[in-house]
């Protein structure tokens, strides 16, 4: 079962006003984090048959960070306007030596960014283990709170 992404208000005071950004407001997004984590969040999705631009985890991600920042499913008159402009995979190392997988995942998509625009507002979200104890990428100091008994990334 798929953990949902959930995007805190802002802990700024006031708020920054891209926090949560408008959804009439051009933005490039970008969100990136370990892939063991946004494997929890798209569970159906295979990340290790890499493919050329982009892949097709990073399309679903861009959706559902998209859904997560505005509140509803992408309609088809956005859809059409939510382009992926970049992906970064991080490959895996042993050493010095590149494996074969990339353990970590970054994705940037347009909202409503105008074609000619050659220097959008950006937000950038990263992926946070909270739910992972020790993970490779957690240091345990996040600024909001965590529930007990739930797993929010």
């Amino acid at each position: 079962m798929a953990l949902d992404l959930c995007i805190h208000a802002c802990i700024q005071k006031p708020r920054h006003r891209l926090h949560p950004p408008p959804a009439n407001t051009p933005l490039r997004i970008r969100i990136q984090g370990p892939l063991e984590t946004t494997e929890k969040l798209l569970p159906d999705v295979k990340w290790h048959n890499i493919v050329s631009f982009p892949q097709p985890g990073g399309v679903e991600l861009a959706r559902l960070t998209h859904e997560a920042l505005y509140g509803r499913e992408v309609h088809a008159e956005t859809r059409c306007r939510l382009v992926v402009r970049d992906e970064y995979l991080a490959w895996a190392m042993s050493g010095r030596r590149p494996l074969s997988y990339i353990d970590y995942y970054g994705v940037t998509f347009d909202h409503l960014v105008s074609p000619d625009d050659p220097d959008p507002e950006v937000l950038v979200i990263n992926i946070i283990e909270l739910d992972s104890v020790g993970g490779i990428y957690s240091d345990g100091d996040a600024e909001i709170d965590v529930a007990v008994g739930q797993k929010p990334l």
